[in-house]
């Protein structure tokens, strides 16, 4: 029993001895983080002689990947009459920036539309949309 309880000892003794030094091995794992682009600042004109729409919007990417603009024009019934998207690749590399944009309505009837503007990054993420509306006469 003497031996029993003396072996116990000498292993408690053992283990508490190997609890003072630890062996900690780290990693650094690099999980990318991807913002959407934003956009605002919308302003616009409407040129009736010309049957233009002009106008030019801020935009943000913290990713400095801008990819498209797409600008999606509807009717006052909410139909679809015109969708446009414009390679903004030349803009890789701009965190920040204005972007100028412009909506041909010569030939569209007269109506009230509503027109969406939104950009994409190389990612696929979208911003925010930005609304306008003007009258065709």
């Amino acid at each position: 029993m003497k031996r029993i309880l003396l072996s116990v000892i000498m292993v408690a003794g053992l283990l508490m001895a190997g609890c003072g030094s630890e062996v900690s091995i780290g990693t650094t794992i690099t999980i990318p983080v991807y913002a959407s682009p934003e956009i605002g600042g919308l302003q616009f004109v409407k040129d009736a002689d010309r049957g233009i729409v002009s106008g030019s919007f801020e935009f943000w990417a913290d990713d400095n990947d801008l990819n498209t603009m797409t600008i999606v024009v509807h009717d006052s019934s909410g139909y679809e009459i015109s969708r446009s998207t414009t390679d903004l690749r030349s803009f890789w590399g701009y965190s920040s920036g204005i972007m100028y944009f412009s909506i041909d309505y010569f030939s569209f009837p007269p109506d009230r539309y509503t027109f969406t503007i939104f950009v994409t990054d190389r990612a696929g993420y979208f911003s925010n949309g930005l609304y306008g509306t003007f009258n065709a006469y």
